[in-house]
């Protein structure tokens, strides 16, 4: 949720299974034919992982390209399970209902290897509803999917 120049958001299962997270922001913005969005955040998590979380959001949009970056720093407080996530999407907009892109995904768990998860992604939009597609490593054993379903009010 967007007020203002503030960022809200509240997920659940997203950092760890059975975990909820509240998270706030001041979002910054600039231009005018190309923009840039800016969005400082800190969240808490509580659940399975009881964590400290900063991170950030950061968009940029030129005509129909959009670039996004969302990253968080987990840190759990017990001092285990702590790790550095991104999520990142390049998306071309030929048509709301068209939005084609390639998007990657980095994890690591501290004490353990990185992951990083390349796929391509693919947007609709229907007046305020917008679905998603991603298919990550589409090409090897190891591919998933993720759907997502938002609306905007």
């Amino acid at each position: 949720v967007d007020h203002g120049s503030w960022h809200f958001l509240a997920r659940y299962g997203y950092e760890d299974r059975d975990t909820f997270s509240a998270w706030v922001g001041w979002i910054l913005e600039a231009g005018r034919t190309a923009t840039v969005s800016f969005t400082p955040m800190v969240g808490l998590a509580v659940g399975r992982t009881d964590a400290v979380a900063p991170g950030f959001e950061l968009e940029f949009d030129w005509g129909g390209l959009t670039v996004y970056n969302e990253s968080e720093l987990v840190h759990a407080l017990d001092g285990s399970g702590s790790y550095f996530y991104s999520w990142g999407n390049v998306s071309f907009r030929f048509a709301d209902w068209f939005q084609p892109g390639a998007t990657v995904q980095r994890l690591r768990i501290f004490e353990s290897d990185r992951t990083v998860d390349r796929g391509l992604s693919l947007t609709s939009e229907f007046g305020r509803l917008s679905a998603s597609l991603y298919g990550y490593n589409p090409f090897n054993s190891e591919r998933f999917y993720q759907v997502g379903l938002q609306w905007a009010f």
